[in-house]
């Protein structure tokens, strides 16, 4: 049976996609732990996602550079070259899609059972939102794991309460 004061609260990383903690209210307003560290780690689904969006950036540049050289000529090789790979960059940001969706179920799926399993009876997060994410760069990095951090509250939000579990966003520090 969850325990009414008892939370598990989840941290965002940049090599773990999920860490967690239990925690419990303490004396004078203080927050206490249990001690013990959740992770969830995703690091060749993460690998992966992270090559294949430079894939696809790649993929846009080349057609981009392509459309640039056709600029209006008729030119039959170059026009075949540019739809061959708007069609791959097509490929490449359907196979990203999917893999964000399904990165994101299992990840929330973890993050509810795991809270379940410790009786707690709300999940806390904070809200990264407005946060840069910083280490591998701009483009890729930040947004792959903007991607799947705003995916994993949407799903961990619809699957908590079937598990009878709150979820609160935490403003960020």
């Amino acid at each position: 049976k969850a325990n009414a004061l008892r939370g598990f609260s989840l941290d965002w990383g940049q090599r773990r996609l999920l860490t967690g903690a239990v925690v419990e209210p303490g004396k004078e307003g203080s927050v206490l732990t249990t001690g013990k560290q959740y992770v969830f780690q995703a690091r060749s689904a993460q690998s992966k996602m992270y090559r294949t969006r430079g894939n696809a950036e790649r993929l846009a540049k080349k057609t981009s550079q392509i459309a640039k050289l056709i600029g209006g000529k008729e030119d039959a090789r170059l026009a075949a070259r540019l739809d061959e790979l708007l069609e791959e960059k097509g490929r490449q940001w359907s196979h990203l899609s999917e893999r964000n969706v399904q990165l994101a179920r299992c990840a929330a799926k973890w993050a509810v059972l795991t809270a379940v399993a410790e009786g707690c009876s709300v999940i806390f997060h904070e809200d990264l939102a407005d946060l840069d994410h910083g280490g591998m760069g701009r483009t890729t990095n930040g947004r792959v794991a903007l991607q799947v951090r705003s995916a994993v509250f949407a799903r961990i939000a619809a699957l908590a309460p079937l598990y009878g579990l709150r979820v609160v966003v935490v403003p960020a520090r």
